[in-house]
């Protein structure tokens, strides 16, 4: 059997002009992985990454610990509409967000964008964003060798998809799964040919502190 993990980028910044940088507890997050990997000697036969920022700046720092950094696979991309205010969104709201004190900011942006991500799914986009990352899901293990071990850095909508896909949960469920998708989390398939199987989900055992534990 061969394995495939995705993990989810460190904390990035959302509620800046240039949310697409890690912030400080997000290399944070990135360093403990590398750690936790390198003491337990894993080793990958590939490594990518996608092509944000906060994708290939967790792929470094998380291999910058014991290997090469990952090359970049456009497949497993974020979306522009998970790019938090790539999706419409009224301006009113969007000010509601940015006024709002810090700690409730994640609160009242779920809701916002729950909405917006809704009417999306409804969209051509949705439909080619999906495509696009079972397509690329498909080609990563139909073209490994045999016991090869991948890891890919990605973001929580091809880790939602990834996994709805699987599952063969109804397309709806993938959304449902990126909101649960914790920063530099980790979810793990196992597969062989054309059989694959979910294996670990969202695990953080690297992130031994409430403190290095975030959604957002």
């Amino acid at each position: 059997m061969s394995n495939l993990v995705l993990v989810r980028h460190g904390q990035a910044r959302p509620f800046e002009e240039n949310s697409d940088r890690l912030t400080y507890l997000g290399v944070r997050q990135a360093h403990a992985l590398g750690k936790y990997w390198a003491g337990r000697a894993t080793r990958w036969d590939q490594v990518w990454s996608g092509t944000l920022e906060r994708q290939r700046k967790t792929a470094v720092e998380v291999t910058s610990c014991y290997f090469e950094a990952g090359i970049e696979f456009p497949a497993l991309q974020e979306s522009e509409a998970f790019n938090e205010y790539a999706v419409p969104i009224p301006d009113a709201a969007l000010h509601e967000v940015q006024v709002a004190p810090a700690n409730q900011r994640n609160r009242i942006f779920q809701a916002v964008i729950e909405t917006a991500m809704a009417e999306w799914m409804r969209t051509p986009e949705f439909t080619s964003f999906h495509e696009r990352v079972t397509e690329g899901l498909k080609l990563l293990m139909q073209s490994a060798p045999p016991k090869s071990r991948i890891a890919v850095f990605t973001s929580g909508g091809p880790i939602g998809v990834s996994v709805q896909t699987v599952l063969r949960a109804p397309v709806e469920q993938a959304i449902e799964i990126n909101w649960r998708i914790r920063n530099c989390s980790l979810t793990e398939f196992i597969f062989s040919g054309s059989r694959v199987s979910l294996d670990c989900f969202n695990a953080t055992p690297h992130l031994d502190s409430d403190e290095l534990q975030s959604f957002r």
